[in-house]
């Protein structure tokens, strides 16, 4: 096996197609919002701490790699604060 790299000039990008599919179909915005709320609140919950390091995700980017144009507000039903 070898390792292959992409040509920076042809590597293509989904997102502005996902956020038009999120935005045609209210089902599947909501399907996105709950991977992304989901995805945050089980790392957020995870005892390894050293492992599962909530505070370094980047949740915008998290969120627009699921077509999201903005974060969704999480309530984690303590004094943390929302994202």
């Amino acid at each position: 096996m070898k390792k292959l790299q992409a040509a920076p000039n042809r590597q293509l990008t989904i997102k502005p197609t996902l956020q038009k599919l999120n935005a045609e179909n209210n089902e599947l915005m909501h399907i996105a919002k709950r991977a992304c709320i989901s995805y945050l609140k089980c790392v957020h919950l995870m005892k390894d701490k050293e492992v599962f390091k909530f505070k370094e995700i980047d949740a915008q980017k998290l969120a627009e790699s699921l077509g999201l144009a903005t974060t969704p507000e999480i309530d984690f039903g303590q004094n943390d604060s929302e994202i």
